[in-house]
């Protein structure tokens, strides 16, 4: 008899690094095929505010997963790490016949959930994207299950002089930065900026510039300050501003 596990997806985590490390939207159905393989899926959930991904709702049905609101607060702070973790531990506590838990996400805020599970005698694995997950929560948990969409388009051809050529996009990528929600240091979540870039060029591909992930197409252009929350490996960009005390 298959082993009955709960699936919990921190959708924002997934969603922004999918989009910095391969430049698409999650695979769901692949998702779910490497949650079934570690036994019969009883719960199976996804949290965010789905007041920005309003169009990946059918999507998340149609996988059958269950989307959970987590609102942000009024200074930009997703809550879903906390109901994440109140949720699940009263999940685990009123459905023990639940052997394990697969969590989708690579920050490491979930650390003391993945020990206090554990310490139930339950087991917890972690599907993570490569680059994009905490060694800390690797590293407490039963085994990380790595993420990569099945097909992925081969790396565009680059010429020598197309790899020095990364200013050609400075005006795109500062248009889609001034155009988003920032913190009031200027700061702008860089999953957003991804979605805007695939909003305005469906086709872009920041690997055509020699770039592994979309942060590092930041990093090279001096336009933009680039900064990442080593707990929860979110990268942030801002405008670089001849004032260094104000960021429009």
């Amino acid at each position: 008899m298959d082993k009955d596990v709960a699936v919990v997806i921190d959708y924002e985590n997934l969603f922004y690094s999918s989009q910095n490390l391969y430049s698409r939207y999650p695979d769901l159905e692949l998702l779910i095929k490497l949650c079934k393989e570690r036994g019969r899926i009883a719960s199976c959930q996804a949290y965010a505010d789905w007041t920005k991904f309003q169009d990946k709702i059918s999507e998340l049905f149609k996988a059958g997963i269950q989307p959970v609101f987590s609102p942000v607060s009024r200074t930009g702070k997703s809550s879903a790490d906390t109901i994440i973790c109140v949720q699940t531990m009263r999940l685990f506590y009123t459905n023990p016949n639940l052997e394990s838990l697969l969590l989708v996400s690579g920050d490491r805020d979930f650390i003391p959930l993945v020990v206090e599970l554990r310490s139930m005698g339950k087991k917890v694995f972690i599907i993570g994207i490569s680059g994009s997950y905490s060694e800390d929560l690797k590293e407490v948990s039963d085994e990380l299950i790595l993420y990569s969409p099945e097909k992925i388009p081969n790396a565009p051809a680059i010429s020598k002089s197309k790899k020095h050529q990364i200013d050609e996009v400075k005006d795109l990528l500062i248009k889609v930065v001034g155009s988003q929600d920032k913190d009031s240091d200027g700061w702008v979540n860089l999953s957003g900026i991804g979605l805007g870039i695939k909003k305005l060029h469906p086709d872009f591909d920041h690997r055509v510039y020699g770039c592994q992930k979309l942060i590092n197409l930041f990093q090279k252009i001096d336009s933009f300050d680039v900064k990442k929350d080593d707990d929860t490996l979110a990268a942030f960009v801002r405008l670089r501003s001849k004032n260094p005390n104000r960021y429009d």
